[in-house]
């Protein structure tokens, strides 16, 4: 039979496994970045080669796994949890240009 700090040691290990937020996976993450990138729906589901109703969808299941308001709110939150690197991104300006 267990003791009282057996148990009481199974309760936390259980409550530090509640508490801890779940982790996006390898295509979730994938996702998000696109997101992060200002791509369209469409865009990112090209680039996924699934349809936009399943990008949706999979971004619908995201948010809730996250607890996301929106679009904005998942990538705000993946940031701050450090899921996703600020880089720099896009076009180059230029200066950037004319050095090459």
């Amino acid at each position: 039979m267990k003791t009282d700090d057996e148990k009481q040691d199974g309760i936390d290990e259980v409550v530090a496994a509640l508490s801890e937020p779940p982790k996006p996976s390898k295509r979730e993450l994938e996702l998000l970045t696109l997101m992060a990138d200002g791509m369209t729906d469409a865009e990112i589901a090209e680039k996924l080669s699934i349809s936009a109703k399943t990008m949706r969808s999979r971004f619908h299941a995201l948010r809730i796994k996250m607890q996301a308001r929106t679009r904005t709110h998942a990538v705000a939150i993946a940031f701050r949890r450090g899921l996703l690197d600020v880089e720099r991104r896009g076009r180059a300006s230029a200066a950037e240009k004319a050095a090459s």
